[in-house]
C-alpha cells in the first residue's frame, strides 16, 4: 500500500508545471512583470511570442523630437524571458503596427490552446502570440503545424474559443 502511494506521489510531481507540448503560457504574466520593472510604467507592447522555451517581449519605444515635441519614429526592443530571468533588451529597430498596453495582457491558462486541441487532430501547437489590433485590444494566435509540414494561425479567445484559421 506505501509503494502505491509514493509511486502516485512521483507521478503526480512529474506531472506538475508547463504542458511540454505547449507554449510556455505559464511564463508570459511572469515575463510581462519583469519588462514592465524593467521599463518602468505600463510600456506599450507590439508583441507578447511564447514558445516551448520561453517568452519574447517586444516593446514599442517612441523618439521624439525634442524641439516640437512631436513623435518623429517608432523603434522595436526585445526581451527574451526564459529559465526564470529577464536577459538584456536587443537594440531599438524601426517598426511599426498597432500596440496595446501592458496592462492589456490577459491571464492565458492551457485552456486556451484547449479549443485548437478539440478542433485540430493531434495537433502541434509551437507558438502563441499575443499582438496589438488597431484599436488597443489584443489579438492572440497560435502557430500550428502538422505532420505533413502545414503551418496554419489559429485566432482564439483567452478561453480557447476558436475564432478562425488563416494559412501561414
Amino acid at each position: 500500500m506505501r509503494w502505491w502511494g509514493v509511486v502516485a506521489l512521483l507521478v503526480a510531481a512529474s506531472c506538475g508545471g508547463a504542458d511540454e507540448e505547449l507554449p510556455r503560457l505559464d511564463l508570459i504574466g511572469e515575463a510581462v512583470a519583469a519588462v514592465v520593472a524593467d521599463t518602468g510604467g505600463d510600456p506599450a507592447l507590439f508583441e507578447v511570442l511564447a514558445d516551448r522555451e520561453g517568452v519574447t517581449v517586444t516593446v514599442a519605444e517612441t523618439e521624439i523630437d525634442m524641439d516640437s515635441g512631436d513623435v518623429t519614429g517608432l523603434f522595436a526592443r526585445s526581451y527574451r524571458f526564459e529559465g526564470g530571468e529577464l536577459g538584456e533588451p536587443t537594440k531599438p529597430v524601426r517598426a511599426e503596427g498597432a500596440v496595446f498596453a501592458a496592462s492589456a495582457v490577459p491571464s492565458l491558462d492551457v485552456a486556451v490552446a484547449s479549443g485548437v486541441r478539440d478542433a485540430l487532430d493531434d495537433p502541434t501547437i509551437v507558438d502563441l502570440a499575443i499582438s496589438g489590433a488597431p484599436d488597443g485590444a489584443v489579438v492572440i494566435d497560435l502557430t500550428v503545424i502538422s505532420d505533413m509540414g502545414g503551418r496554419i494561425l489559429v485566432l482564439v479567445r483567452p478561453d480557447g474559443t476558436v475564432l478562425g484559421v488563416q494559412a501561414d
